[in-house]
């Protein structure tokens, strides 16, 4: 049986048959959903234990009943403060004296203000906000060595008349007797007020559960010094930033003579100094926005387990059970939910007259050791937010504080401040998530340009208002937040539908190979610009980091690649253990797309291509603002990354684009995207659109604006979505179109 001899090529014989579409493609588009499903099915899950172990970090301590069902009411602890229960809060703000005005090692601090600010309020109240008008003196801020607390804020909770607090029989609380506690208000309170009676155990009781907060920060800080260049800015990084002090040195708010050697062995407390930083480095900034938060838990406590979780925390807090420590400090009462919770303060209050005593003597002294005619309640916690001020929150204290320079401006006596204070009750979920979600300034934020102050504190307030704390009232952060997810997740759908839509295509038919190729070629170049910087900015030693960011990227977003792979109708193989590529020929189809989009003259293809690669290389569409920006421009520094490239690579994406809609609009054909993506990025550009509007995003004081060509891409967006609308979409498979 002979082989038959294999006919001779055709001159009309495009040569090497089309791949067909990978067979194992919808395999692929299978597994992607499979995981997709199980990642959405882990992350759903992992937010709920999350949720959990946030909303009751207590859990193993509660008392699983209501106050109505608890037959003996003194073996719970309930909730001094309830939704039935009023309350106000005041508010004292105290400033450090200068060195010299001490009093026994401590400088005296001087009341500025204390009064109460909120009135009448409930757990059940929204957001309150107020202002109050401070004038702190600057004479303590000219000295070298200075800590965050020189100048503090304190709160109390101030439980309305008919409080259980009346009945009040005896008070613990978590801190040891032998520190020293600053006080959290004037007596007599408000201050200046004609109450002259002496304190009795309910305002003990009150201030035990009240809290302090520093009002000074340290920042860097340009030089006032017109002849001396500001060469601090790049020395001792490492003594720039820290959050916590732990230098050695006699510091003038020590509390007690150890003081020194407790900040070093305990690196988390909350005490901030200067000694040992460049004036430039660490200059104080006062704090003019405070969030003060209520955690809303009513909740009872079985009393056994509180009063073992109660004495841990008095038998450990302060740094009592530390060994490097001599003696406990105030400055080293870190608090945090999880760990102290509603366990600070334990307070007893006499019920005896509504209850039946025994009358034996023995039988009395037993239902006395019980609890019987006792009830116990626990104080509400109070903290104050630490990341609730945004930079343009930070005011600078007005003294020039550099060595041997004297400043044109003469320092001011006083800084005077409009202290924003707000309040809030918040759940022990949402308490825990604002600090896991806290907004982070970073050491040089405060150095920078105005337009990057603006940037950090609009971030600052988006994270802010996640967890209910707005900045202004007509603002609306969590709608923002809102549509940013949504138009972040609809881009990254999108990104999806085109790598797959370019893995599948087998064919240039319908594809203007100029448009397709200049948008790949955008998309690669502007891959390569962005390694370039990377590498540019990278230290010496992380240079390689560049280059792994360059190739994860462009794993992450083949399309640039796949467009390129697919408008060259190349074909990538082996020979063995050598991989080659191989440029197929044309199909008829093909071809006959070629000459189709031939009819489309050069001068018109050539003439769009110079005209917006001339416009984006003179004008800048991204400078031309159509919608103006609410923060103020940026600055050259700011514009540095901004270059010939970038421009270059918008002007051959907006040129690719128009080119393949040309092309779509002549062969009344649609291609380039799924119709279904076509409509994801329509939404796309009306979410964009909404963040604009004013009801819909209120106020924001960092928005950014709506350049020439943003509204460009978003009128080719819609003139896409109509091609999508009225066109037929071209199929996939080579042998359909061939079979025509």
């Amino acid at each position: 049986m002979s082989e038959k001899n294999p006919t001779p090529q055709s001159p009309l014989d495009p040569g090497i048959a089309r791949r067909k579409p990978i067979s194992w493609t919808k395999l692929f588009i299978s597994a992607v959903v499979i995981l997709s499903l199980f990642i959405v099915g882990w992350f759903f899950t992992s937010i709920t234990d999350m949720k959990k172990s946030l909303g009751s970090p207590h859990q193993a301590y509660y008392q699983n009943a209501s106050i109505e069902e608890v037959k003996n009411r003194w073996t719970v602890v309930q909730p001094l403060v309830d939704r039935n229960q009023a309350y106000d809060i005041g508010v004292s703000v105290w400033v450090r004296g200068p060195k010299g005005s001490d009093d026994s090692n401590n400088a005296l601090e001087t009341p500025l203000f204390s009064d109460i600010v909120f009135r009448d309020l409930h757990t059940t109240d929204a957001l309150k906000s107020t202002i109050v008008t401070l004038k702190v003196p600057n004479t303590r801020f000219r000295e070298e060595n200075l800590t965050n607390f020189d100048l503090r804020a304190s709160f109390v909770l101030l439980p309305s008349s008919s409080s259980p607090l009346d009945r009040l029989k005896n008070i613990s609380t978590w801190k040891p007797a032998s520190i020293n506690i600053s006080p959290v208000r004037t007596w007599p309170f408000p201050l200046n007020s004609q109450n002259n009676a002496e304190k009795n155990m309910i305002d003990d009781a009150i201030e035990a559960f009240g809290i302090s907060e520093p009002l000074i920060q340290f920042h860097t800080i340009r030089s006032k010094c017109p002849s001396i260049a500001n060469t601090d800015d790049d020395d001792d990084d490492d003594e720039d930033g820290d959050d916590v002090d732990d230098e050695s040195g006699d510091s003038p708010a020590s509390t007690t003579p150890d003081a020194n050697d407790i900040m070093a062995a305990f690196k988390f407390n909350v005490l901030q100094t200067t000694i040992g930083k460049p004036a430039l480095k660490a200059h104080p900034y006062i704090v003019t926005r405070t969030h003060l938060r209520l955690v809303d838990e009513e909740r009872l406590y079985n009393r056994k387990l509180y009063n073992k979780a109660h004495n841990n925390l008095k038998q450990k807090s302060c740094g009592q059970s530390m060994n490097n420590v001599a003696q406990p400090s105030e400055y080293m009462c870190s608090r945090d939910f999880r760990t102290n919770g509603n366990f600070e303060t334990r307070l007893e209050i006499d019920t005896s007259d509504r209850t039946t005593l025994p009358t034996d003597e023995a039988e009395l002294a037993k239902a006395i050791a019980k609890g019987v005619g006792s009830e116990w309640l626990y104080a509400p916690y109070l903290s104050v937010y630490d990341h609730g001020a945004g930079p343009k929150d930070l005011k600078p204290i007005e003294v020039n504080r550099e060595k041997n320079c004297e400043s044109i401006n003469s320092d001011a006596e006083y800084t005077e401040v409009e202290w924003k204070v707000s309040f809030s009750s918040i759940s022990p979920f949402m308490l825990q998530f604002a600090d896991i979600a806290a907004p982070r300034l970073q050491k040089d934020t405060m150095n920078q340009s105005e337009y990057k102050v603006a940037e950090a504190h609009a971030n600052a307030e988006l994270l802010n208002g996640l967890h209910g704390h707005r900045f202004n009232e007509d603002a609306h952060p969590r709608r923002s937040i809102v549509l940013s997810i949504i138009t972040s997740t609809l881009k990254f759908i999108v990104s999806i539908l085109d790598i797959i839509y370019w893995y599948t295509r087998t064919t240039t038919y319908s594809f203007s190979i100029l448009g397709i190729g200049l948008t790949g070629a955008s998309g690669l170049l502007a891959s390569i610009v962005a390694f370039g910087l990377g590498l540019m900015k990278a230290e010496d030693t992380k240079w390689w980091s560049a280059i792994w960011g360059h190739l994860i990227g462009l794993l992450l977003n083949p399309s640039p690649l796949l467009q390129l792979k697919t408008v060259l109708r190349l074909e990538f193989g082996s020979n063995g253990w050598v991989p080659r590529i191989l440029r197929l020929p044309a199909t008829h189809k093909e071809r006959a797309s070629e000459r189709l989009e031939a009819q489309v003259s050069w001068l018109i293809r050539g003439g769009i291509c110079i005209s917006v690669l001339a416009v984006y290389l003179f004008l800048n569409p991204r400078n031309i603002m159509l919608i103006a920006p609410l923060h103020p421009a940026p600055s050259p520094e700011d514009l540095k990354d901004v270059t010939k490239w970038t421009q270059l690579v918008d002007a051959m994406s907006i040129s690719g684009f128009l080119l393949q809609r040309l092309f779509n609009q002549h062969s009344k054909l649609f291609s380039g995207k799924y119709k279904s993506a076509v409509c994801i990025v329509a939404v796309r550009a009306i979410l964009t659109l909404t963040a604009y509007v004013p009801h819909v995003a209120g106020r924001l004081d960092a928005r950014p604006g709506f350049s020439l060509h943003e509204g460009m891409s978003t009128i080719l967006t819609f003139w896409m979505a109509w091609h999508a609308w009225v066109f037929k979409s071209v199929p996939r498979d080579v042998e359909d179109l061939d079979s025509e």
